[in-house]
């Protein structure tokens, strides 16, 4: 989990965002100022690797209220700033990303205890199983299917890092900061122990999958390709050049159009 002392500074120096959401009737959202009495701490949020399922260390903090921005701001500047030299991009899969990533650079800039890596371009999206729940204008600008690099996640490995913490959070709501905090860090090594030895089988299986898949799609592709005209085929291109450059509007050229006879 964070250092326990800064986290605390942020919480008090930073504001509540107050607002609705203007995608779907997101609880993220919508419920992120519920107070709750009697709590020291409501609930936990963490990033994790999306690729290899990991938690990044020193990125876990404590909910006070509900999932309020200024908790998810800084579990996520804590894990891009872990080991990231060099990286010129960092994907963020948030479950209400379409909400967050509105305020995000702009709180990065408000606090000193919100930092990000220098010429870090940061790229939203939201995990495969949660965009179903989202307007359609979602879909093309926050789905990982058309992001270069993202390959074949869904986006949701918290979901299943959360599954076993289901049989230990009914003991962990009535013990001591501390211990609590002992406990949670003990399982989460626990955890990324058990996916970097079992990582080699893992990424091994992946690749055979990936390399039949694209035996099975390559052909199919080529044929589709050439039996197109040719000016169709480079304005489409061009298209997805220039969503994958510019994003936001550009990623429109993705969305599903139906015209009306």
């Amino acid at each position: 989990m964070v250092e326990e002392k800064p986290y605390q500074q942020h919480v008090s120096s930073a504001e509540d965002i107050v607002e609705k959401s203007t995608c779907q009737n997101h609880r993220a959202v919508n419920k992120a100022n519920t107070a709750r009495l009697n709590l020291r701490a409501t609930g936990i949020g963490a990033t994790a690797c999306v690729r290899h399922g990991c938690f990044v260390p020193h990125s876990v903090v404590d909910f006070y209220k509900g999932e309020q921005q200024k908790n998810i701001d800084y579990s996520i500047c804590e894990a891009l700033a872990y080991h990231s030299a060099g990286l010129e991009r960092a994907l963020v899969v948030y479950d209400v990303a379409c909400q967050w990533s509105v305020n995000f650079l702009r709180q990065v800039e408000s606090y000193d205890s919100l930092s990000l890596p220098s010429g870090m371009d940061i790229v939203p999206a939201v995990g495969k199983f949660h965009l179903s729940a989202h307007k359609p204008a979602c879909y093309p600008r926050f789905s990982l299917m058309f992001i270069p690099g993202a390959g074949h996640v869904d986006g949701e490995i918290l979901e299943t890092l959360w599954a076993p913490f289901n049989k230990i959070s009914p003991s962990a709501r009535a013990m001591s900061l501390a211990h609590r905090q002992e406990v949670y860090d003990d399982h989460m090594r626990d955890s990324n122990w058990k996916n970097l030895i079992g990582m080699v089988k893992s990424l091994c299986r992946k690749y055979r999958n990936a390399c039949t898949g694209l035996e099975l799609t390559e052909g199919p592709f080529n044929q589709l390709t050439t039996s197109l005209h040719e000016t169709k085929v480079m304005e489409w291109t061009q298209q997805a050049l220039r969503a994958e450059y510019e994003r936001g509007e550009a990623l429109d050229v993705y969305a599903m159009r139906l015209d009306k006879s």
